[in-house]
């Protein structure tokens, strides 16, 4: 009776085979027109065949197991009805890693996995469409590290070096002594090290032995705390960054979890593009978004900010706000909190309480299936030239200091080449 909009999800069932699977996995999306009462329209939905396998810890490679691969269409995870099947005589192996960030050896033992006791078939598939696929039909395309340059210059200059290719990192930050290095590790404003949340008597950056400060603000735009500090010899110059999820402040969005369920990836690229316009008209630099962590409990402490409990629903729309922020506008954004940052209370542990940090214990698969999958998809999908760690552990190692997260797979696996900053006085409480 009404004019409306539709929300079409295609869901896929995969065969169970050494590993075990659930049910069904969303994998597309597409929202109709505005369409009058009786009217129709067609939609077209499309997915990368390699996105269907799943991570095998035992041969630490992600990987397509023979079977029926049953597609499941409908307007939601209730309704979704069996459309097609594709057919796989043969596994796959889409890719081999070798960057473990499952559970210490110790820890395996002791935890349930949750897992579907028994494979449910999907029934009637008889009378459906049906198609098969080889290797030669799963497109591979992952980003190959290429480390730093071995035979770069001897001679050690500015950032600008760096970017040119004249000389490389290790090098650039080898001429810098401890306190410089420590500067850079703190963000500009007074209360250090949160720059500018903390106490104001505290110096907005550290001293040098003469007594000057070692930093400064080249940004007059910036607000305490929100800048990196200018080190203007070597070529650094303050940045501007701001928070956060619903917007740097200017216009009251409506936040992630809402945008989400629009279920309209359109929407969230100009959702993204609006508030990077914002973001440049506030001569900001990076936009503190979007939330890419899983609502695993809907009253959690930032439930709101992020979009879903489904990783490929954060991860789509993520990368969809991340590119209209990026393509329309002379910002990036700053994907957070790299990773596992599923619950607000004590995620960065006590003094007062003498409570440490939480320590999310995770095996490989579900790391790589569901926490790391949104991330992995922003990344690749939008390329943002910063990305936020968070304050948790991941199998107890700081998410800062992991180097299997923040190196093996950030920059290892998927290619990332940017900036990686840490959360608000990231591991000080550390003793």
């Amino acid at each position: 009776e009404f004019a409306g909009k539709e929300a079409i999800q295609l869901y896929v069932h995969a065969p169970f085979g050494e590993l075990k699977k659930p049910w069904q996995e969303l994998r597309a999306i597409a929202k109709t027109p505005l369409l009058k009462p009786m009217e129709s329209c067609t939609v077209t939905l499309s997915f990368e065949l390699k996105d269907m396998a799943s991570f095998d810890e035992a041969s630490m490679s992600y990987i397509l197991e023979p079977g029926d691969y049953v597609l499941m269409v409908g307007t939601g995870s209730h309704n979704a009805a069996p459309a097609a099947v594709l057919a796989l005589d043969e596994k796959i192996v889409v890719r081999i890693v070798t960057a473990d960030i499952g559970m210490a050896p110790a820890n395996k033992d002791r935890i349930a996995l949750l897992e579907p006791e028994a494979e449910l078939r999907v029934e009637n598939t008889a009378g459906l469409p049906r198609a098969a696929f080889t290797e030669n039909d799963v497109t591979v395309c992952w980003p190959e590290y290429k480390g730093h340059k071995e035979d770069a210059e001897p001679a050690v200059s500015t950032l600008h070096d760096v970017a040119a290719g004249k000389v490389t990192m290790e090098e650039f930050i080898a001429q810098m002594t401890v306190r410089e290095l420590a500067v850079l590790c703190n963000g500009y404003g007074p209360g250090l090290p949160f720059g500018g949340m903390g106490r104001k008597d505290i110096p907005v950056t550290i001293k040098g032995e003469d007594g000057k400060d070692i930093g400064s603000c080249s940004n007059p735009d910036a607000m305490p705390g929100y800048c990196n500090p200018t080190l203007e010899k070597y070529g650094i110059m303050s940045t501007v960054y701001k928070d956060g999820p619903a917007s740097v402040g200017k216009t009251a969005w409506p936040t992630g979890m809402m945008i989400a369920c629009t279920f309209d990836p359109e929407l969230a690229y100009e959702f993204g593009s609006a508030c990077g316009c914002e973001a440049e008209m506030g001569h900001v630099d990076s936009w503190l978004a979007p939330g890419m962590n899983l609502i695993r409990n809907p009253i959690e402490g930032r439930a709101f900010e992020y979009f879903s409990e489904d990783p490929f629903i954060c991860g789509l729309f993520g990368t969809q706000v991340a590119r209209g922020a990026i393509e329309n506008n002379a910002v990036t954004v700053c994907p957070k909190h790299f990773a596992m940052n599923e619950q607000e209370t004590y995620r960065r542990g006590s003094l007062k309480k003498n409570i440490d940090a939480v320590d999310t214990i995770v095996s490989a698969r579900a790391a790589r299936e569901l926490y790391l999958r949104p991330f992995e998809m922003v990344v690749t999908g939008a390329r943002p030239m910063t990305l936020m760690t968070s304050f948790n552990k991941v199998n107890g190692t700081f998410a800062a200091g992991n180097y299997t997260l923040c190196t093996e797979i950030l920059r290892g696996e998927w290619g990332y080449e940017g900036v990686v900053v840490t959360d608000w006085g990231d591991m000080d409480m550390v003793v």
